[in-house]
């Protein structure tokens, strides 16, 4: 339908869908979605001091990438890694020319921490969907579901795209082995980071097998992860295989 015609009228599924995505987050860059926060703070003091440990230069870092503000979610890069994130990865509607949009769709996804469960933290955003005045579907509604309800979101979750994150205890007897050989090789210079983004996915197998596990990055901070031109610097190649060897010789 033409704003010509229509518009005022009409309602612009865009702007519903941009209020509804900003409901989700204040203008600080925290979640606005009840209970988003709840499963992880307080952090353990143990948790604290590993993540004031990591030598971050937030402001090197922001010259480096052209930010004028980072997002404000957390006080550190460290203290927003171990935070559950949620982020807006594409959003689609409507039609170039003066045509109002009919619907329109975007696609969200939450970064999880150990203590969170997918299912929970779903239900969760679910819930704040319905307190926005929403009728939640799971299937294209009709036209006499669209006419008998004033907002109607379907939501749908991506088959397999939900699992758990893992970390594994910087003191037990395998982390202090890893760490160790490490150390051995590249003294105080290795950095231990608590959570990272990214399951792998191991969730899954860990939870199985009860296998203690360790993460080590061997890629570039500038490698496009998950987009155009991805990379690997073939320094870091090389540094990876000798990360290995100091582990694989380490008595």
């Amino acid at each position: 339908m033409h704003s010509g015609n229509y518009g005022n009228w009409l309602p612009d599924a865009n702007v519903r869908l941009a209020q509804l995505l900003g409901s989700m987050v204040t203008s600080s860059g925290k979640v606005a979605i009840e209970g988003f926060y709840d499963d992880v703070l307080p952090f353990p003091p143990a948790a604290v001091k590993l993540m004031q440990e990591v030598p971050d230069d937030s402001e090197s870092m922001r010259r480096l990438y052209g930010l004028g503000s980072t997002d404000g979610a957390a006080s550190s890069l460290q203290e927003g890694l171990n935070l559950p994130s949620f982020s807006v990865h594409t959003m689609k509607g409507g039609e170039v020319g003066g045509v109002i949009a009919a619907s329109a769709t975007a696609e969200i996804a939450m970064r999880l921490v150990k203590e969170n469960s997918p299912r929970q933290m779903v239900d969760r955003v679910v819930a704040h969907i319905r307190k926005q005045g929403y009728f939640v579907v799971e299937t294209d509604p009709d036209t006499a579901t669209l006419a008998s309800h004033a907002r109607i979101a379907k939501v749908t979750t991506r088959a397999g795209a939900a699992s758990g994150a893992w970390r594994t205890d910087p003191d037990s007897a395998a982390a202090r082995f890893i760490t160790d050989a490490l150390r051995s090789r590249y003294g105080e210079r290795l950095i231990r980071i608590r959570t990272l983004g990214g399951g792998v996915p191991a969730g899954p197998f860990i939870d199985a097998f009860q296998v203690p596990t360790l993460g080590i990055s061997l890629a570039n901070y500038d490698d496009n992860q998950h987009t155009d031109n991805e990379n690997l610097r073939l320094g870091n190649l090389w540094n990876g295989i000798g990360m290995l060897a100091a582990i694989m010789t380490a008595r």
